[in-house]
Formats: structure tokens, sequence, C-alpha cells
């Protein structure tokens, strides 16, 4: 919210406020008298970028590129008091009002950066901070917008999924903003991650325009589903008590390139822990003026007897002779998924996609099959030297397994349970019933307090449930007795891995009774302990505790081994060379001795006929002894002829050149620089030494001919941008053959031009004040010129001097006052002559 005085929200609701508009072009300020209206406005969705404009209806022309800063205010105390709405650029020119003969400018915030095309390079993996960070280095921000830590924060993004389909960094910003659950606002100038922010705002009927004020429904999440695809291929995390009460309230991410891939499970529980605690009330109200509040600020409308809290997500203001504020938020549009075709965990993912590696110089082709348990790869593989195509099967026979309470096994197997790990507060308590609870026994039973450790509690049991069925359950006595707990990173731990058992304590217990973190951890081996497990859906927890938290690592029933396998990988490979085909099959099964191998191998010896094709992201290059291509509009022979009906080239370079050195290069420019260039007799040259120069050679030693710029009609421009903006040349030449004339008329009255025309000397904007300064006319208003040496319409704002017409006139005032001075020569010469008469 921009800070304000109380006296400024006071007066913006009186009915006989005064309004005033101050906006800064270029650094010379305008008054609201130069303006018919100024409109503020921002648009978003949920966890997106904002960029904030202002549309300005204006009596003059605002030139594009014009950096802008609109502010505008209210009377308070015989001052006004102003809000700051921020600076903007003008992108486009501006548009002609046909009604009132005005102009209306667009301009934007500096999140109009992003709207260019996405080009950034950089290293995999990389976290979604560290993809925020190289995004703002790139566009030039301060990256003192990114905050430490947001959700997904420290995700990781494995592979790059935003090269190559047509995206704008803008589009990168907003699915990182939806990943990541926050908002990207220019902020006092600096693009910011935001995160809705409350302000304690009450904006009531006093601020409201009409009091039919709108609020609709209450937007909350009690699901949310990542879907990639088809409706099976959705993931989703959702409370099902609250959808049961409540009904279902769907946040849905689709079309989101960072969810392309199987990393896509990694980051739906942080974001899913943010939503269940996100919601506002949406609304649309119009109000006499707010003003000071900003995008995604928390505030509350009261009305009618109720109050509601909400976030601002669109706001329109409109300041012309009054002012009005449209503000609402809506509700996402809704979704809902099939949850029976949906899954907790990625299941399969039929992936394709080329990766350009232009280090190495390959380009490869991967097509898979990924299930969380089962890959499938197939990889073609192109290099300089060889083609090389790998197919891998692998069979992950292991999985992982957490939860809280107690956790699930699926599909386990006649094998030991493969790793444990359990964490909570958990210690024995020794009830005088003679028995031992994990927690205050019930019904009034005497206990005493827990005890880390004693005596007292030896040989009593720590029991670890194994229920498959109500009536078929294992127990086994873990050696432990307690486990102190602080947080989910501080806590002791039980671990059990290999067949051996350990605790790391991390959380200690002083004289009284109060715990602490250690300052190192403590380790203590318990020796061997094994936990069986047989076929079937077992259930895990520990007796008594409802509060533990358990990781488990277990093996699946499988096809492919009864031994304590991992891992089954099946691999076939191809691999192509100059002079060597080989097909390899191979197969192997993680802790067996033995490896399945096969190879087939074909050798192929025969002159190429193409020697070498080496493709990459910029070159396909095809060399040989010969290549002769024949089709029906276009022929290259075997001597390098090409002849061909048309020839269209959008980008790159086109280079020809005799074997006698003759002949005429052409070049591609980069920001108007020509690179790599060579002068060639009889050619066309251009340099870079800080200098662009064309020239034309006629076959002799010393240049000549012509270069002409020109378009259809056979006129052209040249434009000078920048700091000097100078053209320096031998001579210029003015087109003035009668052939390329007409409507003569004989000019006369040009001394009243150049009398009406001032000369001012002055500094040029982007120059120093101390530099030599300029001498000539100013157009503008105030300054007195003739329109006869303008070079367009006095309302042109790229209105200039045009020189020849500027000669001319002091050429055609040197031929009048040459004819005044003539009379008055031939007068004084008569009244000379009549003195020596007399």
């Amino acid at each position: 919210m921009k800070q304000v005085t109380n006296k400024f929200k006071d007066a913006i609701k009186t009915n006989g406020r005064q309004l005033d508009t101050i906006i800064t072009i270029d650094n010379i300020p305008f008054t609201k008298e130069k303006f018919n209206s100024v409109i503020p406005k921002f648009n978003t969705n949920l966890f997106k970028s904002i960029m904030k404009g202002v549309e300005i209806d204006s009596n003059f022309y605002i030139r594009k590129n014009s950096k802008v800063n609109v502010k505008s205010g209210v009377l308070v105390n015989n001052n006004y008091e102003y809000i700051d709405y921020g600076n903007y650029s003008v992108y486009k020119e501006p548009e002609i009002n046909e009604d009132t003969k005005s102009w209306v400018t667009t301009v934007y915030d500096k999140i109009l950066d992003s709207m260019i095309d996405y080009d950034l390079i950089v290293s995999y993996p990389i976290s979604i901070r560290d993809y925020w960070v190289a995004i703002f280095n790139r566009l030039g921000w301060n990256i003192s917008g990114i905050p430490e830590t947001f959700t997904n924060s420290t995700k990781m993004i494995n592979q790059d999924v935003h090269s190559g389909i047509g995206y704008t960094f803008r589009d990168v910003l907003d699915e990182l903003c939806t990943i990541s659950a926050v908002f990207l606002v220019n902020k006092d100038g600096i693009p910011t991650i935001m995160t809705p922010k409350e302000t304690n705002q009450v904006i009531d009927e006093t601020y409201l325009k009409d009091t039919n004020v709108t609020v609709k429904e209450k937007v909350f999440f009690n699901s949310l589903v990542f879907a990639r695809a088809e409706e099976s291929d959705n993931i989703y995390r959702k409370d099902d008590t609250s959808i049961e009460e409540n009904g279902l309230h769907e946040f849905r991410i689709s079309d989101n390139q960072l969810l392309s891939t199987n990393d896509r499970v990694n980051y739906i529980d942080e974001l899913w822990e943010y939503l269940k605690t996100f919601e506002y009330y949406s609304f649309d109200i119009d109000t006499v003026g707010v003003m000071f509040l900003e995008p995604i600020d928390k505030f509350t409308i009261s009305a009618n007897g109720n109050n509601y809290s909400t976030i601002l997500l669109n706001d329109t203001t409109t300041i012309s002779q009054g002012l009005t504020e449209n503000m609402y938020s809506d509700s996402p549009e809704e979704t809902e998924t099939e949850y029976k075709y949906a899954d907790n965990t990625d299941k399969k993912i039929n992936q394709t996609y080329i990766l350009v590696d232009k280090q190495n110089q390959k380009i490869e082709a991967v097509v898979s099959e990924v299930g969380q348990y089962d890959d499938r790869i197939t990889i073609v593989e192109q290099s300089v030297d060889s083609i090389q195509q790998e197919i891998d099967q692998e069979i992950k026979l292991i999985r992982d397994v957490n939860g809280s309470g107690n956790i699930l096994l699926e599909n386990t197997s006649n094998t030991n349970l493969y790793k444990l790990s359990i964490k909570g507060d958990i210690s024995l308590l020794f009830g005088n019933d003679g028995q031992t609870y994990g927690s205050p026994p019930t019904q009034g039973v005497p206990y005493a307090q827990p005890l880390y450790p004693s005596p007292n509690l030896f040989g009593k049991n720590m029991n670890l449930i194994i229920e498959y069925t109500e009536d078929d359950k294992e127990v086994y006595n873990l050696p432990f007795k307690y486990l102190n707990y602080l947080s989910q990173e501080v806590a002791d731990e039980f671990i059990l891995e290999d067949g051996k058992a350990k605790i790391i304590r991390r959380v200690g217990i002083n004289s009284s009774m109060q715990k602490y973190e250690l300052p190192n951890e403590v380790l203590e081996e318990l020796g061997d302990f094994t936990i069986p497990l047989k076929e079937g859906n077992p259930k895990i927890y520990l007796q008594c505790f409802d509060s533990a938290i358990y990781n488990a690592t277990y093996m699946i029933k499988n096809a492919y081994t009864e031994e304590f396998a991992t891992k089954v990988e099946l691999n076939s490979s191809i691999t192509q060379l100059s002079n060597d085909i080989t097909l390899e099959v191979n197969g192997k099964i993680d802790t067996l001795d033995e490896d399945i191998n096969a190879k087939l191998e074909l050798k192929v010896d025969t002159k190429n006929l193409v020697s070498e094709i080496n493709a990459s992201a910029d070159v396909i290059k095809l060399e040989s002894d010969r290549f002769i291509l024949d089709s029906t509009n276009t022929q290259i022979s075997a001597d390098g002829e090409v002849t061909c009906s048309a020839l269209n080239v959008t980008g790159g370079n086109i280079s020809m050149e005799e074997t006698n050195g003759t002949g005429v290069e052409i070049y591609r420019t980069v920001d108007n620089v020509v690179y790599n260039t060579r002068q060639r007799a009889g050619g066309f040259s251009c340099f870079t030494d800080n200098v662009l120069m064309a020239r034309l050679h006629d076959g002799a030693s010393t240049p000549g001919g012509v270069l002409q710029l020109m378009d259809s009609s056979g006129s052209g421009t040249i434009t000078c941008m920048g700091s000097s903006g100078r053209i320096t040349c031998v001579s210029l030449t003015q087109t003035s053959l009668e052939e390329t004339k007409k409507n003569f008329e004989l000019y006369k009255n040009a001394i009243d031009e150049i009398v009406k025309t001032d000369i001012y000397e002055y500094n040029l904007k982007n120059e120093a004040n101390d530099d030599k300064k300029h001498i000539g006319i100013v157009i503008g208003e105030n300054y007195n010129y003739s329109d006869k040496i303008t070079s367009l319409d006095e309302d042109d704002k790229e209105n200039g001097v045009d020189l020849y017409s500027m000669i001319s006139i002091a050429w055609q005032a040197i031929k009048e006052q040459q004819e005044i001075i003539n009379k008055l020569e031939n007068r004084i010469k008569k009244l000379e002559e009549g003195e020596e008469n007399e």
C-alpha cells in the first residue's frame, strides 16, 4: 500500500475534493491542463507477473520510447498531497482520437522489459531461485527483488524446458510465479517477487460510489492438481474432509513447462502446503477513488454490516474531470479432476525431445517412457564422427514411503525391510498399574513422568507393529526407549539399515527436563537388527504413538529375481562409425556376478560419396568430392554451379567470390554493425571500427560508383540515431532536376520569413551544459520560426529543419536585398549627381 496521510484518506472521500495530476515526460513536467484523461490500471490472475500501465489522453504527441512519470493528488490543507504511480515507458507510437483530435498513449512499467524472446543460457540442474536470479540478470534487473526463500525456491530444474518453443521471458516468469505461488510486481522501480501482504485497510461505504457492493464467493483450495496431458496424467493433493464439507475447490495448473518432466512431483507438496492457507473473497466494486492500494494488497471490504477479507488483483482508476476507481478480484476458473484416473505420484510419461549440445558438437534425440519404478529410454546421438542409438530399460525394484502416525507398504516381497527411519517425541511412561504407555493412560490410571532414560524403564518394550490384516500382525521390540524431538530438522532418529540399528541423538534434556539442541550429533550403535517382510500390503506403526514420523525403503515383489536385487537394467545400442556398425545388447541385475551380453558387429568398407555430415545448432554442413542435386526448380552441378528460380534469404550470410579475388560479399548485420567482412575489388565492403561504410568499385583502383537508398516510389530516408547523430560526406547533392518536380510557383517575400524567425544558441538534452553550443532555430509553441523551412507539417512531432528550403529562402532573401541595395544605390547616385549640378 502506498504511504499516505489520514488527511489524504479523508480528503479523497469528500464531495468537494480538488484533484491535480502532474505527468513528467523525459524530465519535463506537464500539468493537468494538457490532458483530457489519465487512466492507471493493472490486471492479473493468481500467481502471475503484473505489468502496470497508464493510458494517457493528451493534447500533444508523446514520442515513442519516452520516459514517463505519473503523479496524482488531492488538496489537503491548501497543499496537494500526491500519489506517485511510478515510472513507465512508451513502447509504441500514440494513436489519434478522431473524436477529440487528441493523442492516446499507453505506457507500461519495467515488467515490459520481459516482453522479449527467451534466450537464456544456464547450466542445469539449477534451483528455482537461481533460475529467477539468472533471468533477472539477463534482463538487467536488480536481484534485490528476489527473496532468499519462498515456495519451492530450493527445488531443482534438471533440464532446459523453455528454449525453442516461442516463449518470451514473461511467459517463463509467469510459469515460475505459478510454481512458486508468488506474484512479480514492479515495486518502486525494482521488479520484486511478492506474496499478498495485509494492509489492515478497511474500504467501507464512505469510499464506495454505489452502496450495491458485489462480494462474491470465498476463494480457497482443498485440492491441487498438476495436469500435463490426458486426464490419466494428472497428479494431485487433496483434503477429503474439506471436500466433503465444502465441495471441491480445485487449483489446477496445466500447460506449465516446468511440469513437463517427472520432476514435477517434487514441486507439489510445498505448493499444496501454501495453498491450504490461501483464501480471499472475490468482489467487484466501484469507488469514488482509493488510489493508495497497490497490486496484491490484502484489505477488508466493509459493507451491509459484513466484513470481507480480500486481495486486489485488478484495478482501473480514471482521472479526468473527476475521479472514479473500479476494483475487482475474480475467482479462478472452475475445474474438476476425475481422481480415479489420477494419482498422488507420477506413473507414466511419454516424452520426446531433441537436445542440441553446442559445447560437444552433437545432437541427441530422446524418446522415453518413465514410470515411478520403470524407465525405458531410447537415445539417438549424432556427433561429427558417429551416429549412436541406445535403448535402455531400467526397472527399479525398491520403493520409498513416508508418513506420520503410520505408513502403508504396497506389494512387498519376501525380504527384509531395507531401511526404516523413525522420529518423534517418543518416550515410555510407566503406569502404576504395571503397564507401559506411550502417552498418559486413560481412565484415571496414575502414571510416572517420562525418564530419559532410567533403570525403571529397562525391560519395557517399544513395539513396532507390522499389520498385514487385522488378524495377521507381527510385533518387533525395537532396541530403544525414547526419542526426543524439537523440530523436523532437530530430532533424535532411530535408523535401521542393512541389518544394523542405530540412533542419532540431536536433542538433549537438562536437569529441569527442558529440551535443547546438542552442539554435535551423538551416534549410538545398537547392533544387528532385522525386520522380515512377507508378500502383502502391510501397515507399519509404533504401538501407542500416533505422531511418530516414518520413512521406509523396501523391496517390491518382482519377476526378475528372488535375490535382494534393487535394480534390473536392460540395454541395447547401435553405433555407426565411418567403417563400423555395431549392435550391442546388455542385461544386468544388481548384486549378481554375471552380466548378460550379446553383440553383433557389421563392418562397412567402401568409398564415401559424402565424406562428412556435421549438424549442429547453427549449421548443417555436408562435405563431398562431388555432389549433384537435380530437381524441378533447383540444380547443383558437380562443378558447384547453382541454378534456381528464386532465392529468398531471411538471415545469415551470403558470400560470393571468384577465384581471381573479384566479386561481392554480403554479410549479416547485428545492431547495425556488420561483422567479419573483407574488401574485394569490384565489390561491396563494410567495416566495423565504429564506422559503417559502403563502397562500390567500378573495376578500377579508385573507388567510384553510386550508392542509392530508395523505395518503390524512388525516394528514401537515412536516419542517424545515437548521441552524435552526424552524417559526414565530401559532397551532399539535393535533387533539383526539372523532371523530378512539379507545381512550380516563383517564391517571393523571403525576407519576411527570415525576419520572423529567431536564431538561438543551445545544447542538446543528451549533452553536458558546458559542451560547445549549437546555433539554429527552435521549433515549438513558445518560439518564433517560419513553417516554410520546416521539414513536415507543424503538428508532426518528427518535424525538423529542411536545410535545402532554408538555404533557398536565404538565397532568395539575398536577391531581394540586392534589389533593394541596387535601388538605394541608384537613388544615392541621383542625389549625388543633383548636388553636383547645383
